[in-house]
This record gives structure tokens, sequence and C-alpha cells, in this order.
């Protein structure tokens, strides 16, 4: 069950999609991720509450918040994404466009921990283009099992 699965997710305004620190999310990317989730545990794993609340309740599926609040929280830690990702719960990342080494993970910065995960999740992640999708200021990253 989606219930309770985005632990900490905050309330309010921040749940509205597209609302708060995270950028909004489109409805094309939403079905896109939906479609392609599988056996997957987590639909996607993506940086803020609020970009990862609004997921999660669009949705009704289990997403991973990555960075907390802010999205400057190193967690999950590179490790345990590593081990989401190798296990098979985990295929999908969804970055702010440009974050990755630049240091600008989210509204609360970046620690070097957030910018070496996001470097990570660039280098060993494919771009997924969704159709439709345009101007969310979004990267969508494929992280295969076997890569």
């Amino acid at each position: 069950s989606a219930r309770g699965a985005l632990r900490g997710a905050s309330g309010g305004a921040q749940s509205v999609p597209g609302g708060g620190l995270g950028g909004s999310v489109s409805k094309p990317m939403i079905k896109y991720l939906e479609a392609h989730q599988g056996s997957a545990r987590y639909m996607v794993a993506a940086v803020g509450s609020s970009t990862a609340g609004s997921l999660a309740l669009e949705s009704g599926r289990n997403v991973v918040d990555m960075g907390g609040f802010t999205g400057s929280d190193p967690s999950p830690s590179l490790s345990r994404l590593e081990s989401l990702l190798s296990s098979g719960q985990l295929h999908y990342v969804l970055l702010s466009s440009g974050q990755g080494g630049s240091g600008t993970s989210g509204f609360g910065g970046s620690s070097s921990a957030t910018r070496a995960r996001d470097s990570w999740i660039e280098s060993h992640g494919k771009v997924v283009k969704v159709s439709g999708e345009t101007g969310t200021g979004m990267t969508l990253y494929h992280l295969s099992s076997t890569e």
C-alpha cells in the first residue's frame, strides 16, 4: 500500500502538486513513471519533500524522498540508494536539472554528500526524455540494477 510510504512529507501547501520548493511535476511525467514502475517497490526517488510528496499524492505510489524538505539532507545516503537500485526496488531518480556537482541541490543548498550522490546519479543514470514534459526544471534518470 502507498499509505505511509512517504514518511515525513509536509502537509498544507507543500503537498499541492507543483507547489513548494521542489518544482512542478507534470502529468506526463507521473503517467510515465506509473507505466514504467514495473515490479519496483518505489516508483521514483525525488529531491525535496514537496516534489516527492506531490508525486506520492498524485500517483498513490511509494516514492523515496531524497534530501528532506529543502533537498540538502544527505538522506538516503549514496550506499542506501545504490542498495535500492541494485536490488531492483528503485529504477528512476528525478533531480532538479543541473544540480549534481554544481552544488545547488535545493533551497537549503547542498553538502558534499548530496553533491556526490547527485553526481553519481548523473554519471550512472540514463536521461529519460518524457513526451509532453516541458520546462519543469527537472531531469529524470533511469538506473538499471545491472549497471
